[in-house]
């Protein structure tokens, strides 16, 4: 692993967002540098609850910062309705991922300029595991830097990339599971039998060793688009429902967090959300 993706635990965020700002890596870092669009870095405070969504939309692109569009500012409200804080918030890939929309007989979409001239429409798609594991190093240093007390993954994809199992996200959300991440530092590896480090093979000591993992506590939940999406549903267990429930778990796991930490009892979460405060939100201008 070379320098710029070895998690350094002298390293600053700001540090890590300068090493990867002019990513092209993948076809994402090529378009975005093609555009002139933005390399979308995660943001907020450290040691909270850091929410990883999958990417950046056309409007995360054009400002360069994470969940601003009509999902991302529905969440930001759910939270600070929660009183919910510290918070970060990043995704799994830094660029926009795009590609050609089309209509229901499978012909591409097109649109016209004032000027007469005919365009293709792109709309927002899901990166694909190529793109999200070239930029998964990016990922994991900057959730080692922010060193969350939970995760929070919004959406399959990155509740997938980021446990290493497939999800079935309305199954699981609000599920809990221990994940790890590569750390900043090695460990001897041990014979399993004699439990020793130094050895011969072939004539040759070797001194073999592995990187550290650091263990974090993530709760899969519904992507707030996919909410938005289903709002009107109104069924037992419908998605508003389910995503409410995972942010008020959210909010409960850290206020217990510093209760035992820190013998402070914030409250972050003290208020219950409802489904007229999801719609309330997220019919706000």
């Amino acid at each position: 692993m070379d320098q710029a993706t070895h998690p350094d635990n002298r390293k600053t965020l700001s540090t890590l967002r300068s090493e990867w700002k002019d990513c092209t890596k993948c076809e994402l870092g090529k378009r975005r540098k093609e555009v002139g669009g933005s390399f979308v870095f995660g943001e907020g405070a450290p040691r909270g609850v850091m929410f990883i969504g999958d990417g950046p939309g056309v409007e995360e692109e054009e400002k360069g910062r994470p969940f601003v569009g009509r999902s991302g500012i529905v969440l930001r409200k759910l939270i600070k309705k929660l009183g919910l804080a510290p918070v970060y918030i990043s995704n799994v890939v830094a660029c926009r991922s795009c590609g050609q929309a089309y209509d229901s007989d499978g012909n591409p979409r097109t649109w016209k300029d004032r000027d007469g001239f005919i365009h293709p429409s792109i709309k927002d798609m899901l990166p694909t595991p190529f793109q999200m594991g070239m930029c998964l190093p990016r990922l994991y240093e900057e959730i080692y830097l922010v060193d969350p007390v939970l995760i929070v993954a919004l959406g399959g994809a990155s509740a997938e990339i980021l446990s290493g199992k497939a999800s079935s996200i309305l199954a699981e959300s609000g599920v809990t599971r221990a994940i790890s991440i590569p750390g900043a530092g090695y460990h001897p590896v041990v014979t399993t039998q004699r439990r020793h480090w130094i050895r011969k093979v072939r004539g040759e000591t070797i001194m073999p060793v592995e990187q550290n993992q650091v263990n974090y506590l993530m709760m899969t939940l519904v992507h707030p688009a996919y909410v938005l999406q289903k709002s009107k549903d109104e069924r037992i267990g419908n998605p508003v429902e389910i995503f409410l429930e995972g942010m008020q778990k959210a909010a409960a796991i850290y206020d217990r967090y510093a209760i035992e930490v820190h013998g402070t009892d914030l409250q972050i979460g003290s208020e219950q959300l409802d489904e007229e405060d999801f719609h309330e939100v997220s019919e706000e201008e």
